[in-house]
């Protein structure tokens, strides 16, 4: 039996299981000296920088061997040339020149969103400034094309896949564009994202495989095969890499946990269970969840207001509630009016926040609930005792994120508390009284 294929003319019996590792160990072989001396052509200025992303230098420019890329996409580019019965030999100077785009595309991304570690430690960036990253990846970007035109291809050959990089490169910055713009809207289709994939990352994979295959001599049937391949495959990259950017292991991924969801990406999984309506996109839509709260002073409408339900008891919120956050005055009145009772109260599932004042609380219940994995966690910002002590069982907890009495120190708050210091100063310059005062009644205002 004869399989067919756009590639190739082979039998099925000509097809082998491919040792994977085998694989990236030849090209770790073949590639990491060439790109050395490639980026040893760079300025004295930049080249340490450019090092240090590689893992080749710490921050003080001494050697040193840190985990470096896969180099997926070379791998790609000689495995192509292969394919179509070239060497990969042949396509070495292209493997490198989409390894170098793709560094490049790093740098920026790391700047753009913010990442502040890249491959488990700090990023360019974050080490060594904007500018130095932004110069770094325009370097690492005049490099590929160099590395490119400069290739043993014949001109026409180099000149058509300068060309072919060049669209793949309008693509990804295309993809780009799109996936920040997406941060700014709530309607993103399921489309669009996965349009946003076939730019951002999917078209760097589809040219790594298309020069793979001109650089192997491959005809022009197998070149459109395997671009369209390295395109598909890109989109299946970017949809992995999406999931693992919420769910994914810091310590495999080299990136903070739920970093894509704290910046507002809206990646695959966000905008599909977005798209798909329930209980999951009600949460990550935010605006949609219900609020309910426990407040005997604040008049209904000030409630209805902001969308939030009056709960007839201080229980009933702990009962019903997924996150618990603590908002109130500490007073005789409020002096550990959260104890054991209503926190048994909570379910499973759900959150205790307490920004407010640590004696709305009594500790050590919630430091029972907490140990007992009664709940599923807490964010908590004061303390009885701050700051806290180095023995404290808080600090011992798995489930528990601690904060040192700053939770509420945003750019919004920092704002709006200058604003508030200003208007008090005017207030009183203009009538001798400050109504906003909290010895307002001592003073007879």
């Amino acid at each position: 039996m004869r399989a067919s294929s756009a590639i190739a003319d082979v039998t099925v019996d000509d097809v082998r299981p491919v040792d994977v590792d085998s694989v990236f160990e030849r090209v770790q072989q073949a590639m990491a000296p060439r790109l050395r001396a490639a980026v040893d052509r760079l300025p004295a200025a930049i080249r340490g920088v450019v090092g240090y992303h590689f893992g080749w230098y710490d921050g003080s420019g001494r050697s040193v061997n840190c985990p470096a890329g896969k180099l997926l996409r070379p791998a790609l580019t000689l495995s192509c040339a292969q394919a179509v019965g070239g060497s990969a030999d042949r396509a070495v100077d292209a493997a490198l020149a989409v390894e170098l785009v793709h560094n490049f595309s790093l740098l920026h991304d790391d700047v753009m969103d913010g990442d502040v570690t890249r491959r488990h430690r700090r990023a360019v960036w974050s080490q060594f400034g904007v500018p130095a990253a932004i110069l770094a990846g325009d370097a690492l970007l005049a490099l590929a094309v160099e590395v490119l035109a400069e290739s043993g291809a014949t001109p026409a050959t180099a000149t058509g896949s300068v060309s072919t990089l060049c669209v793949a490169l309008r693509d990804l910055v295309e993809g780009q564009c799109k996936d920040i713009s997406f941060e700014r809207r709530d309607d993103v289709t399921v489309e669009e994202c996965l349009a946003m994939a076939g730019g951002k990352t999917a078209a760097l994979l589809r040219c790594a495989c298309e020069l793979g295959a001109v650089h192997g001599g491959g005809t022009p049937a197998q070149v459109s095969a395997l671009a369209r391949f390295g395109w598909h495959l890109g989109v299946a990259f970017q949809l992995v890499d999406d999931l693992l950017g919420i769910w994914g292991d810091p310590l495999m991924t080299g990136k903070p946990a739920l970093a894509d969801l704290r910046a507002g990406k809206k990646s695959a999984p966000v905008v599909a269970a977005l798209a798909g309506g329930g209980g999951c996109a009600r949460r990550l839509a935010g605006f949609g969840c219900r609020l309910l709260a426990y407040d005997p002073y604040a008049p209904d409408e000030a409630l209805a207001a902001h969308g939030v339900s009056r709960a007839g008891s201080l229980d009933e919120v702990f009962a019903e509630g997924d996150f618990v956050v603590v908002q109130a005055r500490h007073t005789p009145e409020t002096e550990r009016m959260i104890g054991a009772g209503q926190l048994r109260l909570m379910r499973p599932h759900a959150y205790f926040i307490n920004v407010s004042r640590s004696r709305l609380v009594d500790q050590a219940a919630l430091l029972d609930v907490l140990r007992d994995q009664a709940i599923a966690g807490a964010g908590i910002d004061v303390f009885d005792a701050e700051p806290l002590p180095p023995d404290s069982p808080w600090r011992r907890l798995d489930n528990t994120t601690l904060t040192t009495h700053f939770g509420g120190d945003t750019e919004d708050t920092n704002r709006t508390s200058a604003r508030l210091v200003a208007d008090a100063v005017l207030e009183f310059a203009r009538t001798g009284r400050v109504a906003r005062a909290v010895n307002a009644a001592e003073l007879g205002w």
